[in-house]
C-alpha cells in the first residue's frame, strides 16, 4: 500500500503558448529547449518553489506560501515576454500519493489560467487573503465563478495584463480608457 500524505501549498499552473498565424494560440512546452526548462526550474526555485510537471503548453509548480507564488508568477511574466502566459494560483491542502499531487485543489488551480487573458494572473480567494495590500491593489475582483468539476463557486481575482484586459480585442482602446475606472470600483 502506498502512503498518502497532505501538505498545504500554493499551486501554480501556467499556460504557455505563442500566437499562431490565425490568431489562435499554440502550446509551446514541446518546443522549449532543455536549457529553457532548466531556466524555468531555476526561476521557480529562486522563489522557494518546486517544479512538479511540464507538459504540452503547461507548467505545474508549488510553493510554500501565497506571497512567494504571486511574486514568482509576476516575475515569470517578465522573464518570458516572447510567450503568451496565463497563470493561475490557488492555496489548498494537497494530497500526495506516490509522489504525485492530487485532489480538488490541484484541479481548481488548473482551471484558473482559463479565467484570465494572456499576460494575466488569476488567484483564488485563498491566495488573495495572504497577499500584501500593495499586491491586492493590483488585482480586480472577478466575482465568484463556476469552474469545471468544482462543486462550489470560487471567488477569483485577476491582475491586469500590462496592455490591459482586452489585449487581443478590437475594443482595446475603449478598455484602456475604462481601466482606471475598473481598478477604482473593483476593490
Amino acid at each position: 500500500m502506498h502512503e498518502t500524505h497532505s501538505r498545504l501549498a500554493t499551486i501554480m499552473f501556467v499556460q504557455i503558448t505563442e500566437p499562431a498565424e490565425d490568431d489562435s494560440e499554440m502550446p509551446v512546452i514541446s518546443i522549449l529547449s532543455l536549457e529553457d526548462i532548466e531556466s524555468l526550474c531555476a526561476h521557480i526555485k529562486a522563489f522557494h518553489g518546486d517544479l512538479v510537471d511540464v507538459r504540452a503548453g503547461e507548467l505545474f509548480a508549488h510553493f510554500p506560501g501565497a506571497r512567494l507564488a504571486y511574486s514568482a508568477a509576476s516575475a515569470l511574466l517578465l522573464k518570458l515576454p516572447q510567450f503568451s502566459l496565463r497563470i493561475g494560483l490557488h492555496l489548498g491542502e494537497v494530497p500526495v500519493l506516490k509522489g504525485r499531487f492530487q485532489g480538488v485543489d490541484v484541479n481548481l488551480a488548473s482551471r484558473l489560467p482559463d479565467c484570465v487573458n494572456t499576460g494575466g494572473i488569476c488567484v483564488s480567494q485563498n491566495v488573495y487573503q495572504y497577499l500584501d495590500e500593495s499586491d491586492q491593489q493590483q488585482l480586480i475582483a472577478l466575482g465568484s465563478r463556476e469552474l469545471k468539476n468544482i462543486e462550489k463557486r470560487v471567488p477569483l481575482y485577476a491582475s491586469l495584463p500590462a496592455d490591459g484586459l482586452a489585449s487581443h480585442s478590437k475594443l482595446r482602446g475603449g478598455f484602456q480608457r475604462l481601466l482606471p475606472v475598473l481598478r477604482k470600483y473593483h476593490r
